[in-house]
C-alpha cells in the first residue's frame, strides 16, 4: 500500500478503483462513516444514536483534494497498524481506516476512546470531513444531485456485497446505480468482476468496454478484460494486449504483472513469464515467489500447467 499511495503523489494519476474508507460507527451508539474514491466520488454518512438511517450528503472531490488525502495517508504512514491489541472495555469501540487500490487493501484502527489522545485517525477524518463538506454537492436543489446522491448509496452497497463474496446480490446494485449515473467508471469495472465471478464472462467484458469508454486509459478495466478474455478461450494475441495495455498505463498493477506472466507460461515463453513473476513479487504480490520458482524448474523440466 505504501508503494501504490506514494506512486499517486509522484505521478499526479489517481486510480479510478481507489478507496479511502473511515468508519467509527459503535451499534445502536451511531458514528460516522466517510468514503472517498478514485473518481472524485465522496460520501459521509452520520448516524445519530439510535437511527435506522443515516444523515447522507454526497460530494465530488478534485484531483487536488483527493491528492491532499493521500499526502496525508503517507505522512501518517496510515497502512500501519500501530495501536496495540487489548481486551475493551465496557462500550469501547472502534475507529477503522480501510484503502484500497490496485488489488491492494490495508485496514487500521484505533479505540474510538483514544482518538483525540493518538491523533492519528482523528487527522485523517478532519480532513475528509472538510474535504467532503466543501465539496458538497446541493441534492435538495437539483434531479442530477439526487441521483449522484442515490447511485453513490447503491454502489457502497453494491461494494460490500462483493467484498464479502455476495456477487449475485452485488451485481443488481452496480446495475441500479449505473442506470442513476453511467459515468462512474469503477461500478463498471465493479460490475464486471462481479459478473465474471459468476461465470458471466461475455456480460463482464461488456462492462469493462464501457468503462474503457469512460477511460481508455484505465489499468484496472484493461487487466480485467484480458481476465475474461482469457476465460472465454479468446485469442493470446488479444489477451496479452490488455495486459500490455494495463502496464502500460501502470506499470506498479503487480496483479497484471502476475496475469501477464501466467499467460506467457501457457505459451512457453517461460523466461518473459519470470520476469513478469518477479516484477509483481518487487510489487509486493508475494504469491508470485512460487511462480518464479516453477519457472525456473519448468525451463529443467520443460512443463507449465
Amino acid at each position: 500500500m505504501e508503494r501504490e499511495l506514494k506512486n499517486i503523489l509522484a505521478t499526479g494519476a489517481i486510480p479510478t478503483d481507489l478507496e479511502i474508507t473511515y468508519d467509527d460507527r459503535q451499534g445502536l451508539w451511531g458514528g460516522l462513516r466517510i468514503i472517498i474514491d478514485g473518481t472524485g466520488g465522496g460520501t459521509r454518512e452520520k448516524w445519530d444514536r439510535g437511527a435506522t438511517r443515516p444523515d447522507l450528503s454526497t460530494s465530488e472531490l478534485t484531483s487536488t483534494q483527493i491528492k491532499e488525502c493521500i499526502a496525508l495517508l503517507v505522512e501518517l504512514e496510515a497502512w500501519a497498524q500501530k495501536t496495540p491489541d487489548r481486551p475493551p472495555v465496557p462500550d469501547e469501540g472502534r475507529a477503522t481506516l480501510t484503502l484500497r487500490v490496485g488489488g491492494q487493501s490495508s485496514h487500521i484502527w484505533e479505540w474510538f476512546n483514544e482518538l483525540t489522545r493518538n491523533g492519528r485517525l482523528l487527522q485523517i477524518q478532519k480532513q475528509m470531513v472538510e474535504l467532503t463538506t466543501t465539496s458538497e454537492i446541493a441534492t435538495d436543489a437539483q434531479t442530477p444531485g439526487d441521483n449522484k446522491a442515490q447511485a453513490q448509496t447503491l454502489s457502497r452497497q453494491a461494494r460490500e456485497n462483493l467484498d464479502m463474496g455476495n456477487f449475485e446480490a452485488a451485481i443488481p446494485l452496480y446495475e441500479q446505480a449505473l442506470s442513476l449515473d453511467g459515468e462512474r467508471v469503477n461500478d463498471w469495472i465493479n460490475r464486471g468482476l462481479a459478473l465474471w465471478s459468476v461465470q458471466r464472462n461475455e456480460a463482464a467484458l461488456e462492462s469493462y468496454d464501457h468503462a474503457l469508454a469512460l477511460d481508455p486509459n484505465n489499468a484496472l478495466a484493461w487487466m480485467n478484460r484480458g481476465n475474461a478474455l482469457h476465460d472465454l478461450g479468446r485469442s493470446q494475441q488479444e489477451i496479452m494486449s490488455c495486459y500490455d495495455r494495463a502496464l502500460e498505463s501502470d506499470p506498479y498493477l503487480a496483479r497484471a504483472w502476475y496475469n501477464k506472466g501466467d499467460e506467457l507460461g501457457h505459451m512457453g515463453r517461460f523466461i518473459e513469464a519470470r520476469a513478469c513473476f518477479e516484477n509483481a513479487y518487487e510489487l509486493g504480490l508475494t504469491e508470485a515467489a512460487p511462480m518464479i520458482n516453477r519457472c525456473n524448474d519448468i525451463l529443467m523440466n520443460d512443463s507449465y500447467s
